[in-house]
């Protein structure tokens, strides 16, 4: 077993394609094959199962691949080409408009001849890049996806209900997620931490509301709310100065409390840099200064 044997592991696993992953390598499909064969044999189990002209992987094939990311990433980080270290993180659309600026600018502060690089997506998105290893960390809301992804709680947030002044919910005394699951719903897309958390919320009381809007732009669903279009369930750190300035309304929730935990995630697979841990450190710090 060589590194060019999980090269070309990785290149077929990533692409589901002995033709694909033949063209990113510059490589004949018969090396490709023939590589994978050899790997096969030397692990003692099969990596792929080919059904209907069609790869997919075993149980055994996804394991390596997880292994098979950091060692190789462990090697070319010994290439002098890439002896200047840099640092990957993600983070879900909430904590990259509150927490990401903050703790980016701290650490590019203190390291900066570290190469800091930063992505903003949805939950769903981040966690797969953190487990094909094109993150190094990321943060995130609610739960993680993945069994092979370490976490470490930062905070909690909460979600609020938020509505246009004139909007019939607020002359309620009290108002419940059964009420707020029979309006006109703006809600976040599919993917996101805030959308599976809802959908999730809803689904415990036997609730399936179909959202009106959707929406992968936060401000966008707010200025839809404050037009009378609907309502929404946002969370707090992002409806604040909407609300401040009058352009939208909130209310409580009765019976939910709406609160979900925060969190920085890892690949358990991940050698950690000082770099990582680091960072890691610089969110506790600003999460333990911002509960107190």
């Amino acid at each position: 077993m060589t590194i060019r044997h999980l090269r070309v592991f990785l290149a077929v696993y990533q692409n589901m394609s002995t033709t694909r992953a033949s063209e990113l390598l510059n490589l004949a499909q018969p090396a490709v094959s023939r590589s994978i064969q050899e790997l096969e044999e030397d692990c003692g189990f099969k990596l792929f199962e080919r059904m209907n002209h069609r790869l997919y992987p075993t149980s055994a094939g996804d394991e390596f691949y997880a292994k098979a990311l950091h060692i190789v990433e462990a090697f070319d980080s010994l290439q002098p080409a890439n002896a200047a270290e840099s640092l990957r993180v993600g983070s879900t659309i909430t904590i990259g408009n509150f927490l990401l600026p903050t703790v980016a600018a701290q650490f590019k502060s203190k390291h900066p001849d570290i190469k800091l690089r930063c992505i903003v997506s949805n939950s769903r998105t981040v966690q797969d890049a953190i487990l094909d290893n094109r993150l190094d960390l990321a943060m995130v809301e609610g739960p993680v996806l993945s069994d092979r992804i370490a976490c470490d709680f930062l905070m909690e947030d909460h979600l609020c209900l938020i509505m246009s002044p004139d909007h019939p919910l607020c002359s309620r005394k009290a108002i419940t997620i059964s009420d707020v699951s029979s309006c006109d719903l703006l809600l976040r897309e599919q993917g996101s931490a805030g959308r599976a958390f809802l959908d999730s919320v809803f689904a415990s009381r036997n609730l399936n509301p179909e959202p009106f809007w959707e929406s992968t732009s936060t401000q966008a669903i707010i200025r839809a709310v404050s037009k009378g279009i609907g309502i929404s369930l946002l969370p707090e750190k992002l409806t604040e100065k909407a609300v401040s300035q009058g352009i939208v309304v909130t209310r409580p929730v009765s019976d939910e409390p709406l609160a979900r935990k925060n969190s920085i995630i890892w690949h358990k697979q991940k050698f950690l840099s000082d770099a990582a841990k680091d960072f890691i450190e610089l969110c506790r710090v600003y999460c333990l200064q911002d509960r107190t």
